[in-house]
């Protein structure tokens, strides 16, 4: 109970309804109120006030008197509508905890005592809130019945002085004392007006909610609390655990100790998930919509360095992230300088150490590894993104800045500049921008129309310009690669693939290669592909060890011969991998045989064994393996290979245990 609400009643009447005919209904438009300002300002007495809640949950905020953790409390509108106020901690050790509790405010109130004025976390949290994107609010002056009206207008000149420039300017500020009730009924009537102030959280976006409390309940299991961003969730909807990558669902959803089937984008919900166990969810996880947002370790930003810090912002210096709820240490690389100095502005990308769910258009604040001292925030202007490297920026920096300013025709524009090795889709791109899907869509249908692009169906779209690159490049990878090994007849599409770019998508690498076979810029070769009129001689070196090659194999007769076989004969002065090289060279080039189990001899050789067994079969009617001395000279052991190899081509069949003849000349004529 409060002096202001000495029975913790609520002064609210009808929840902003409308009656019409007798059915009641009401707008559903959602915002949470940020409770901010410096330690001891009376800020928990605030919301007690209106609310009749104590935000101060645990034993220890109420021995030491200050809020540790973020509190929460309900507020509905005379207007209709309901808002979330969070009270977050003043004190400097809590830093960490005020910007989770910020972190989804759209509204703010910030609380200044009179006996106190502006002090260093005021600042602290007047900054804060600029940079998480806060759209309206007012000043509460605080303790009023401690001062005279002479120190209460200075305290307001001070204040005023202090807000110029950011989101609380021209704000309304109000006198208030918790002990005499006073202010209460303006301050009421502020709040009453921020949602028409506010633009609000997209509904229709997909769902997504930063988790900022976990807790167990016998009989339920585990419930996860937090603000939904975007979107909305039902009951028995599927959601994802991020970064996990867990799967579940909702089994019921609470919010401010309400029962419902829905929550959307504003609300503040306990969501009751189905078999997740409480130790693998955590404060800092998001909720997601399955297949809307994949964690991401290169995050393209805009970051807006503080007035206030006392060094500059140095390229690849590493940082806290502060984006939702998450604490995230990352590496700052910096795009256009190697240093941002105090109020400066630049684009910059942020690597965390572990995969972040974040999103386009997510505020941030980065705050120094040693203390909570903020450096800065920013914006999140594109997730999913490539590592950002110097010699891309002509590219990369034009397209980041289209996103800034909302020109999407000249991000397009610098989009189809870049090389790509994935299809492009409306989607994945908007998933990754925040530019509206069906903008997007429109665009590349545009730029399909125009030549600018090729469609693959269903599957994506192609810059026309970096398919035609490819092709080029290509031809020149096929070339150079049989130039550098001219064993090498044909090139398999795998090699030219690795070479070319090994995450090019399929659709596009396929579509490559028949339009240069189609063109006659390759030609198919086996499994292969080779470029027309490309001759390549072999060296000295490897012509002199094919001719000894040659001669073994004409020596070895009908047995066959691998390549550690020549090797060992040669006293081990050759290389062996280029042995075999060359004996799968002569075998593509027709001048040795090669059996199953990579032992070799010559055509000619093999012709005489195959009168050999002709003659046996006439003979005999049938060729069993014992006949392997009679026709070979040699046993089952290596004649098997051969008699497998007569199979292989159709001069014999094997029956069982015996070979005929396939086709008989002398039988024929």
């Amino acid at each position: 109970m409060s002096p202001c609400n000495p029975k913790g009643k609520d002064w609210r009447s009808g929840k902003g309804r409308i009656s019409f005919g007798g059915e009641s209904r009401f707008e559903e438009r959602h915002i949470t109120i940020g409770i901010a300002g410096h330690v001891d300002p009376g800020k928990t007495s605030l919301v007690r006030c209106l609310t009749g809640i104590d935000t101060d949950r645990w034993q220890e905020e109420k021995r030491r008197g200050l809020s540790i953790e973020s509190g929460v409390a309900p507020l509905e509108f005379l207007s209709g509508g309901r808002a979330a106020l969070i009270d977050v901690p003043g004190h400097t050790d809590f830093l960490k905890n005020t910007i989770r509790g910020l972190g989804c405010v759209d509204a703010a109130v910030l609380v200044v005592a009179a006996d106190d004025g502006i002090m260093p976390q005021t600042r602290d949290h007047l900054e804060i809130l600029g940079y998480l994107g806060a759209e309206a609010g007012f000043v509460v002056l605080s303790k009023a019945d401690l001062m005279d009206d002479e120190t209460l207008e200075l305290a307001e000149i001070e204040i005023a002085e202090e807000v110029h420039g950011t989101f609380l300017q021209d704000a309304p500020i109000i006198r208030f004392s918790a002990l005499e009730c006073r202010g209460l009924e303006e301050i009421r009537a502020e709040l009453d007006q921020l949602p028409m102030r506010c633009r609000g959280r997209d509904q229709h976006a997909p769902f997504r909610l930063w988790i900022d409390q976990v807790r167990s309940f016998a009989g339920f299991g585990t419930v996860v609390s937090g603000t939904v961003v975007s979107g909305g969730i039902s009951q028995n909807d599927a959601v994802l655990v991020l970064p996990s990558e867990m799967e579940t669902r909702v089994r019921s959803i609470e919010s401010h100790h309400e029962k419902k089937i829905r929550v959307i984008a504003g609300e503040r919900a306990g969501l009751n998930l189905h078999k997740v166990p409480v130790a693998s969810v955590r404060r800092g996880m998001a909720l997601v919509e399955p297949g809307s947002i994949s964690p991401s370790r290169m995050i393209n930003v805009v970051i807006q360095v503080s007035q206030r810090t006392r060094l500059a912002l140095k390229n690849r210096q590493r940082v806290r992230l502060h984006l939702g709820t998450p604490v995230e240490n990352v590496m700052v690389v910096l795009m256009e300088k190697d240093r941002l100095g105090p109020g400066e502005q630049g684009l910059a990308q942020v690597r965390p150490m572990k995969p972040v769910a974040a999103a386009p258009g997510d505020r941030f604040v980065i705050s120094h590894l040693g203390t909570w001292e903020i450096i800065g925030g920013g914006r999140v202007l594109e997730v999913e993104a490539r590592k950002f490297r110097k010699s891309k920026a002509q590219l990369v920096i034009p397209m980041l800045k289209a996103l800034m300013t909302e020109d999407y025709k000249g991000f397009m524009d610098q989009l189809l500049k870049m090389d790509h090795t994935d299809l492009l889709t409306a989607t994945q791109l908007s998933r990754a921008t925040g530019l509206p899907v069906h903008q997007v869509q429109a665009e590349f249908e545009a730029g399909a129309a125009r030549g600018r692009l090729l469609h693959f169906g269903e599957s994506g779209f192609y810059p026309s310009d970096i398919f035609a690159q490819l092709k080029e490049k290509t031809t020149r990878v096929v070339a150079e690669v049989i130039r550098n090994d001219p064993l090498k007849k044909a090139v398999v599409p795998e090699e030219i693939r690795n070479r070319l770019a090994p995450s090019l998508h399929p659709l596009v690498f396929e579509m490559i290669l028949i339009e240069l076979e189609r063109e006659g810029h390759l030609i198919r070769m086996g499994g292969g592909y080779s470029v027309p009129g490309l001759r390549v001689d072999l060296s000295k070196e490897k012509q002199d060890l094919i001719t000894m090659i040659l001669q073994f194999a004409k020596q070895s007769g009908m047995v066959p011969f691998s390549a550690d076989t020549f090797w060992k004969f040669h006293k081990r002065q050759h290389n062996k991998n280029e042995i075999q090289r060359l004996l799968d060279y002569l075998n593509r080039e027709g001048k040795l045989i090669r059996l199953s189990n990579r032992r070799y001899m010559l055509p000619e050789t093999m012709e005489r064994i195959k009168q050999r067994v002709a003659s046996v079969i006439r003979q005999k009617g049938v060729l069993t393996i014992k006949d392997c001395n009679r026709v070979l000279g040699y046993g089952r052991t290596v004649g098997v290979y051969v008699f497998e190899y007569l199979d292989s081509i159709g001069f014999t069949e094997r029956r069982g245990d015996v070979r005929v003849l396939v086709y008989d000349d002398r039988k024929e004529a």
